[in-house]
């Protein structure tokens, strides 16, 4: 098979240096809001610097794989939007001064607490979240005051109330040079105003004639006292829409991209834009509104037309009805970023699972991992490891080993929190400061091991609960001793959550227990009681029957599955299901709702495309697991160890 490996791109680096100055690490994402304001911190503050330039999609990951690079340098700078939760408390784990300037519209909608919190300083890290342009906060700071950063502002609002030609110089920037040329002609700019040359001049024309072609073809509609033009493709996007107000005299323009199915809506007054958005973009998936610009996603499969029509009259505007029909084969490895690892091509954004222990004290009727195994409680690991110390000697050698790729880490097993390893395997991980740590558990020894969770700084909890009923859980999970109590589980979300662990609650749905939307309802009424704002619903997972040998596991995932598909459907007409996000992957689909002020995820899996995708494309890792018996495999069969220098 030819070899597809592609390196992950990496971002520029630049250093502005002063001799005998505290050296800063910044990150700065490419829009030319955040590089203007870097170049006005670089040249009024006195430090030294090392910038990492980086995009909206890697910021996170930038953030959290520089471990080794935050501990050389007194403070650390981030300057952009789309920092997440993941990424503040890794940095709340770090010994330094960090200051953001941005905004971070994710956490906002989905965790205000975490939002609210964060807006004051707190120990030694100020973190500042404004929905404005960072510039006008950066230049007011240092008293900078220049006509630039006044159009600056107006770009960063997408709405440009001078003529064509501002908006084109901006775009014309951001999308013609990479971030190092753009700090340094902002550099120069703020040293000597720099003059436009007659290069900007004839590029302006350029795209002018070039959107002219597209406004031809524009479909102007009336909705509710709006006039508002559609228009297929365009970019820059900012300068086809402004042309489009202009030009076809309208109060909005929407500007569609048919090849990532998204659209952005500019509005000649924040009044149009907000009334916009709330009556026609906010069902849209990925949706977000700004000051004069809004814009979402509206899934694939549907032509410019149909979009029209859908945005109009408020139809099939989720987008995931098609996506859910398609086939798992349509996942390419071509569509995603891969690093070299050993002979092997490593997905970017792979997981790292610890299956810490293979007994448990629950026989889930369920449960997954026996369906090859006998209901004894240990799911049979092949070699297991009787000696904990050589264990977690692995998992340190391990953990050393794969930290430079930045994985996120799951804790599971059996029940992982019985583990005699338990305590220690958090204390190596807690050593490594890897961006997302879940633990996965039926609750059993949460009020034991909380402290320690909270000590390692672990992301997530997951408690698998298939009913609301208490009963009906006994009745499916099996538990061996009594299971852990209500009680139990809401003191321990209630202090998980107080200090910064999130908990979820997973479902796997079935005909014994929740089947129905209503029940589900039921279900997130049950979990939002506890504290817990976040919960999982998962379809029994397919596999390949002819190789099951546990009978009763086999049947009972065939009599009870209910087909997240039927649910979704459902779903569709329930105003209280909010679409906010899907995801493909190469054996699973999952899509993503809020549900009054929940999050709630939704999948669907078969191992047997996991098991056909590793067969066919054995040079490609999606996941790693590192099992009882020591080896570290990609995937869940345990004597497939990919590290030929793993027992030296």
């Amino acid at each position: 098979m030819k070899d597809k490996r592609k390196e992950v791109n990496t971002n520029e680096n630049y250093s502005y240096t002063r001799e005998s100055r505290p050296q800063v690490l910044m990150f700065v994402v490419h829009e030319i809001d955040s590089i203007f304001s870097a170049a006005l911190i670089t040249k009024f503050s006195n430090y030294s610097f090392r910038i990492i330039f980086t995009n909206r999609h890697d910021l996170n990951y930038d953030i959290t794989s520089s471990a080794e690079a935050l501990e050389q340098y007194e403070k650390v700078i981030i300057i952009g939007p789309a920092l997440n939760e993941y990424s503040i408390k890794y940095l709340e784990h770090a010994s330094k001064e960090v200051i953001y300037i941005g905004s971070t519209n994710r956490l906002k909608d989905f965790m205000p607490e975490l939002y609210t919190r964060y807006r004051v300083t707190r120990g030694r890290s100020v973190y500042r979240l404004e929905n404005d342009c960072i510039t006008r906060i950066v230049a007011a700071h240092y008293s900078y005051s220049d006509e630039i950063v006044d159009n600056i502002y107006q770009y960063s609002t997408k709405y440009i109330s001078g003529n064509l030609f501002d908006s084109m110089v901006f775009e014309y920037l951001n999308f013609g040079y990479g971030s190092a040329k753009l700090f340094e002609l902002f550099s120069d700019y703020i040293d000597k105003p720099f003059q436009l040359g007659a290069s900007y001049a004839e590029s302006f024309e350029s795209a002018v004639s070039r959107n002219q072609a597209v406004l031809d073809k524009a479909v102007v509609l009336d909705l509710g006292g709006i006039k508002t033009a559609f228009i297929r493709g365009g970019c820059p996007c900012t300068l086809v829409l402004n042309q489009a107000l202009r030009a076809l005299e309208c109060d909005a323009a929407v500007n569609v991209c048919m090849h990532r199915q998204h659209f952005t809506l500019l509005a000649g007054s924040e009044e149009t834009c907000a009334k916009m958005y709330n009556e026609y973009v906010s069902g849209f998936i990925y949706s977000g509104c700004g000051t004069y610009s809004c814009g979402a996603c509206f899934g694939s499969g549907y032509s410019f037309e149909e979009f029209i029509t859908a945005f109009s009259e408020h139809k099939n505007i989720n987008g995931f009805s098609k996506d859910r029909l398609l086939s798992y084969d349509v996942f390419d490895p071509d569509d995603y970023q891969w690093m070299e690892f050993e002979k092997y091509s490593l997905y970017k954004n792979f997981n790292f699972t610890i299956f810490l222990d293979d007994y448990c004290n629950a026989d889930c009727k369920f449960c997954i991992e026996q369906i090859k195994t006998e209901n004894n409680g240990h799911i049979n690991k092949v070699g297991k490891i009787e000696d904990t110390e050589t264990y977690l000697k692995r998992l340190d050698y391990i953990a050393n080993k794969i930290r430079p790729y930045n994985p996120s880490i799951s804790i599971t097993g059996g029940e992982p929190l019985l583990s005699p390893c338990f305590r220690e395997a958090l204390r190596t991980l807690k050593k490594y400061r890897f961006r997302k740590v879940v633990i996965t558990t039926n609750g059993t020894n949460i009020d034991k091991y909380a402290d320690d969770i909270i000590d390692a700084g672990v992301s997530h909890v997951n408690f698998s609960r298939p009913s609301y009923d208490m009963d009906v859980c006994q009745k499916i999970m099996r538990f061996r001793e009594k299971q852990p109590s209500m009680e139990t589980l809401m003191k321990a979300v209630e202090k998980l959550e107080a200090n910064g662990v999130r908990t979820r609650f997973n479902c796997i749905i079935s005909r014994e227990g929740i089947s129905s939307l209503p029940e589900m309802k039921n279900y997130l009424s049950f979990v939002h009681s506890t504290g817990c704002r976040h919960v999982v619903f998962r379809e029994l997972m397919s596999f390949n029957e002819n190789e099951s040998r546990n009978i009763e596991k086999a049947a009972y995932a065939f009599e009870n599955r209910v087909f997240m598909n039927d649910l979704w459907a459902v779903m569709d007409n329930d105003p209280d299901f909010i679409p906010f996000s899907n995801i493909r992957g190469h054996y699973y689909y999952i899509e993503i709702y809020k549900y009054k002020d929940m999050t709630v995820v939704s999948e669907r899996a078969n191992l047997k495309f996991l098991e056909k995708y590793r067969r066919e494309n054995l040079h490609y890792i999606y996941e790693m697991v590192f099992h009882p018996n020591g080896n570290l495999c990609a995937g869940w069969t345990e004597t497939e160890d990919i590290l030929d220098d793993f027992h030296q």
